[in-house]
């Protein structure tokens, strides 16, 4: 079917030339079934279930466009914000000269919220717990909604994002305007289950556009199975020598591809061991440097990670993980989509739908996992997750005969079993998250959003989830779903979260801001505590003592960042922690001195004290090198732990304002919580509103020493100085930024003045 035909469901022309210019000429299988079966350009709900690179991710585009056109919004909701980011950018460079208006929202991506709010947008993309706060804020938001996208439907098993996910599309289905639903996956083992639940067709297509070969590799043999034939075959692969170490294996047989020019991304268990795996691939590699990326790369902020990214890109292989800033890791994935970088070594999040593919994708099969006793073990990967990162090879417009799946076998009872267990294994069935999470969870939630307002009302629709159609009903089971579901609203109504009023059960002031910002219900009792207890001294609370209850609670536990055990053993942050402590209120100083205990011997108060320091270095300012060095760690993934900390701190600024804190401590903490996202300190707050690949926190924070935080002030200031500070382009591009934003403001203030 070409894509020609589409004129007929009423796209736009225009739109069609677009397609047709971005390569889309017919319509690929999975696509033209969504199209012929599952009517999804006459809104009818679809579940399409493909391989990656199948084109199943275009059925939700050419969906959306198509709603757009017929003046309904789309949400289209995907997993994480890089992938949020990705799809805001190719919707908007696609479509934006067609004046359809794409926006964006994560949980530090807010500008756009009140226009989604409002109805603002046409297509509107989303990470799912935003969505989910949404919501609760505004339950009327899909009232104007004639599509709704889920991007990678088998998060519904992820125990982090899986449970938010279930009840927003429980509520999607229960919603009086019912929009239509398109949910994509690539890999669902009961995709028929979950169709009937969604009422929606399925659409299931296991072929791929281009060949996959999925094999084990063992002393210098390829020993693989055709996705599509089902074929199994043999290929000699020059780069191996029958080694038995892995690494050394995985060394030659990355040079040798990469010697003919072939890419490969190398999938590795840990952060750490990107790093470890990919200097011995750089040093074996004498293929030119990654010049443009050098290039690139020396006009971002200085870091640790920054220097090793510098080092290797000299041999043309990166690394690329969470260690990484986001400055840092676009430089990578742009230098790998256009063949400059050869060799990528990623942990398996970047498997999770970002559109860098390679020609070779090489597997570890085992993955680090906290057991009951919360101890790092390495389990194996599951046969969804070997499919998803396997998917990443011989994608659609960049390979024309096949990809290849690459699992390194050490001996040859591993290259049989390994070869049984992933390349015969068959996809088992997902297995929902929510019943994982506390009812309470729930109850706060469909509360909140004002859909309940009783204990039967809330049963009803927990049962109409998938969860309730799988684990809670029939067999007696929901008798005692019934018990756990009283005690739920019991530990609601106890924490002062909901009260029991004349029209039924309602969400206090408390309640609604846990359950809109997604917090908890045991943060949020916690939190509301700290505040009351506070209540007298609240212009006297410092930062350290914000930072080190949030920590502390049920949600700032569960953030992980890593401890070694030479970090613990060395005593190194309880000297730190002394002087922390010493400027502190004597009353104050002896009860958290009381609340932290020894270090050297609990290992999770010395991992929360490690957090608290690093956050408190962060809001001040501090040299990212100086804190990197401090701590342990890189850049990105203090950054990281910026951002998971300010979303607490935002919802402890707003328990504040409900419980009538002065207006000067709430505002200490709103800032907090900016400064938390950006590691800048409360002046520096006005110019992370400019967004300028390398303007970071140590420009920002160069620019505020010199007085120059004030858009009016850094206009004026002396160009060579400036450039001195922030590097040519970057202050090239920031006083082009700056000018344009002056003029907006002079205009609106014209506006308000006539």
């Amino acid at each position: 079917m070409r894509i020609t035909a589409l004129e007929a469901f009423g796209i736009d022309p225009r739109i069609l030339d677009l397609w047709q210019q971005a390569g889309f000429t017919e319509l690929l299988p999975i696509q033209q079934q969504a199209v012929q079966t599952a009517k999804v350009l006459d809104g009818g709900n679809a579940v399409i279930f493909s391989p990656t690179s199948s084109g199943k991710t275009f059925v939700g585009e050419m969906a959306a466009v198509r709603t757009a056109r017929k003046s309904r919004r789309v949400i289209y909701l995907v997993p994480q914000k890089s992938l949020a980011e990705e799809k805001f950018h190719e919707f908007r460079s696609r479509y934006g000269s067609l004046g359809v208006r794409v926006v964006v929202s994560t949980r530090d991506r807010r500008d756009n919220d009140p226009d989604i709010r409002r109805g603002r947008f046409h297509i509107a993309v989303i990470v799912f717990e935003k969505m989910h706060a949404l919501m609760v804020n505004c339950p009327t938001i899909l009232r104007n909604v004639g599509l709704v996208v889920i991007d990678e439907l088998q998060m519904l098993g992820d125990e982090t994002r899986g449970p938010a996910l279930e009840i927003l599309l429980t509520k999607v289905l229960l919603a009086a305007h019912k929009p239509q639903i398109i949910c994509l996956s690539a890999v669902l083992g009961n995709a028929k289950d979950l169709a009937a639940w969604l009422g929606a067709t399925l659409c299931e297509d296991h072929r791929r556009p281009v060949e996959l070969r999925r094999g084990v590799l063992y002393q210098g043999l390829f020993n693989y199975m055709e996705h599509n034939a089902k074929r199994e075959g043999s290929e000699p692969l020059a780069g191996s020598n029958g080694e038995a170490n892995r690494l050394a294996t995985l060394v030659g047989q990355v040079r040798s591809l990469a010697i003919h020019g072939e890419q490969s991304l190398v999938f590795c268990r840990s952060k750490n061991e990107c790093i470890e795996t990919a200097r011995p691939i750089a040093a074996a590699l004498d293929l030119g440097h990654a010049d443009d990326a050098l290039a690139e790369l020396r006009d971002l902020e200085d870091s640790e990670g920054k220097d090793y990214l510098a080092k290797l890109l000299q041999h043309r292989v990166a690394f690329h993980n969470a260690d990484l800033d986001w400055h840092q890791r676009e430089v990578i994935e742009r230098a790998f989509r256009r063949g400059e970088v050869l060799v990528v070594c990623s942990t398996t999040t970047l498997a999770m739908g970002l559109n860098l593919p390679a020609r070779n994708v090489f597997i570890d099969t085992e993955r680090w996992e906290r057991d009951r006793a919360g101890r790092w073990t390495t389990v194996p990967i599951s046969q969804a997750e070997y499919e998803n990162i396997s998917g990443r090879a011989g994608r659609l417009g960049l390979e024309k005969n096949f990809g290849r799946a690459i699992v390194i076998a050490e001996s040859e009872f591993d290259q049989d079993r390994l070869f049984e267990t992933y390349v015969r294994g068959e996809l088992g069935d997902l297995e929902p998250a929510l019943a994982k999470v506390p009812l309470s969870q729930h109850v706060l939630n469909l509360v909140a959003s004002r859909m309940c307002r009783s204990e039967a009302e809330i049963r009803e629709i927990l049962l109409a989830s998938y969860t309730g159609s799988v684990h809670w009903r029939g067999d007696g089971r929901e008798s005692e779903f019934t018990d756990k579901l009283h005690e739920a609203i019991h530990h609601c109504v106890d924490g002062g979260l909901i009260v029991r009023g004349k029209n039924g059960l309602e969400a206090t002031e408390i309640g609604k801001l846990a359950a809109a910002k997604g917090v908890a219900v045991d943060t949020a009792i916690e939190m509301h505590a700290f505040l009351r207890d506070g209540a007298d001294r609240a212009s006297e609370i410092g930062t350290f003592e914000v930072i080190w209850h949030l920590t502390g609670t049920a949600d700032g536990q569960r953030i992980h960042f890593n401890l070694s055990k030479n970090e613990w053993q060395s005593g190194e942050y309880a000297a730190i922690l002394v002087k922390e402590l010493a400027p502190l209120a004597s009353q104050v100083r002896r009860q958290l001195r009381a609340e932290i205990g020894s270090l050297e011997v609990n290992y999770e108060i010395t991992q929360r004290a490690k957090k608290a320091l690093l956050l408190c270095d962060w809001v001040r300012g501090l040299p990212t090198r100086q804190i990197e060095a401090r701590f342990h760690c890189f850049a990105g993934s203090i950054s990281g732990l910026g951002s998971e900390f300010a979303w607490l701190a935002e919802t402890l600024a707003g328990m504040a304002k409900v419980i009538g804190w002065p207006d000067e401590s709430v505002a200490r903490l709103e800032s907090l919580s900016g400064q938390l996202v950006h590691g800048v300190e409360s002046a520096g707050l006005p110019l992370t509103a400019i967004r300028l690949r390398g303007f970071s926190r140590g420009r920002i924070m160069a620019l505020v020493a010199k007085g120059w935080q004030v858009l009016e002030t850094l206009i004026a200031a002396p160009f060579d100085e400036l450039r001195r500070l922030v590097t040519k382009p970057v202050a090239e591009a920031l006083r082009d930024q700056v000018a344009r934003l002056l003029e907006r403001k002079a205009a609106q203030a014209d506006g308000t003045s006539q």
